[in-house]
């Protein structure tokens, strides 16, 4: 059993300032997606055992794997680094998980009559096309063209897949966000463009889906495709193995723009996840800070259950852009203003008195 207890942490080098590197200021708000998480969940009652222990038991590891780098290295908690709090905490949240933790979230009631819709980069193809397809060969840097031939392809079944592939690696969650609103109207013009894939390189479209759905990790030059789901989000339900449910901090992994939804403040609530959009004009014009889009997770779908695939085009613009490298430290205003938002303001201090008072850890 530990002696650390996690207000301990918020004395490590450097707890005051989150903005030092873009490491800390990222651990500082994975905490805080726990803290809204559980704070939201205190009040609505719904699934609160099952998360706060599953928590409970991540964060005991956490200050369990801490003690031990400090006795091994005889150093004290004075001493340990925000950026070594920061790979304790992310490498246990890349851990395979086998689909426990997210049967933990609520279950989305907000848009069941709506199909999923998923955004993936073209070198999804890499996945099904077979060893020695020229395609492979062209892959990393395809004309919008052939991005839209392997489009068709794949409606047309001319690609060959084995029984077992599926949207999705098989080891990840697979992120849907329901057809509707915005990002049903951004499909319905990509679609009415299909025959013109030049059009949609050079225009706006995969560049909004991209923020909207907060795609961060997508760069620039990459050519985004949608799927869409045969079934609704609910008549999912049952079909597969596990989800779709709402989203939690264990389901992010180490994805450095995922929000916890919804906040505790939110007057109406929806039990469903959202998306942080990367374009800063979208998110001031939110009201409630509902900026972005619904999301839920699933286990990954078989190719079965894909009704269609979609060329929305190349993205060309990016004002938030990452991961960071694990070498350039820097903070830029994208991952503040992100931070803003999930933290309120509060230090890594501040945060972690929270999560403690919450876990009695």
């Amino acid at each position: 059993m530990t002696t650390l207890s996690l207000t301990d942490l918020g004395r490590c080098r450097g707890a005051s300032d989150a903005t030092l590197s873009w490491q800390a200021s990222y651990l500082q708000a994975i905490l805080g997606n726990f803290v809204l998480a559980l704070h939201h969940l205190s009040l609505v009652h719904s699934d609160e055992g099952s998360f706060v222990r599953e928590a409970h038991t991540f964060f005991e590891n956490v200050l369990n794997n801490v003690e031990q780098i400090l006795r091994e290295n005889r150093r004290s908690v004075h001493e340990l680094t925000l950026d070594g709090l920061y790979g304790v905490v992310t490498s246990m949240l890349r851990e395979p998980v086998a689909y426990r933790l997210f049967q933990r979230a609520m279950e989305p009631r907000v848009c069941p009559e709506h199909v999923g819709f998923t955004v993936q980069s073209h070198k999804i193809f890499l996945y099904w096309l077979e060893e020695g397809d020229p395609a492979r060969g062209w892959l990393d840097d395809p004309h919008p063209e052939d991005a839209l031939r392997l489009v068709n392809d794949f409606n047309q079944s001319k690609i060959p897949t084995k029984r077992d592939q599926t949207l999705g690696a098989s080891s990840e969650v697979l992120w849907l966000t329901p057809l509707m609103g915005e990002v049903k109207k951004l499909v319905e013009f990509a679609e009415q463009h299909q025959s013109r894939p030049i059009d949609l390189a050079i225009g706006d479209t995969a560049n909004r889906l991209r923020a909207i759905l907060g795609l961060w990790q997508q760069p620039p030059g990459v050519h985004l495709i949608g799927f869409r789901t045969r079934r609704k989000l609910a008549d999912l339900r049952g079909k597969i193995q596990h989800g779709p449910v709402a989203p939690t901090v264990f389901d992010s992994r180490h994805y450095q723009r995922f929000r916890y939804w919804p906040y505790p403040q939110d007057p109406n609530p929806e039990d469903i996840g959202r998306t942080y959009d990367l374009d800063q004009i979208a998110r001031a014009r939110a009201q409630h800070d509902r900026h972005g889009a619904p999301e839920v997770v699933c286990a990954p779908l078989s190719l079965a259950q894909v009704e269609s695939a979609i060329y929305l085009g190349t993205v060309n613009r990016v004002d938030d852009f990452g991961p960071r490298s694990e070498t350039f430290g820097c903070v830029e205003e994208s991952d503040r203003a992100y931070l803003r938002e999930i933290c309120r303001g509060r230090n890594l201090s501040a945060v972690l008195g929270e999560l403690s008072e919450a876990l009695g850890l």
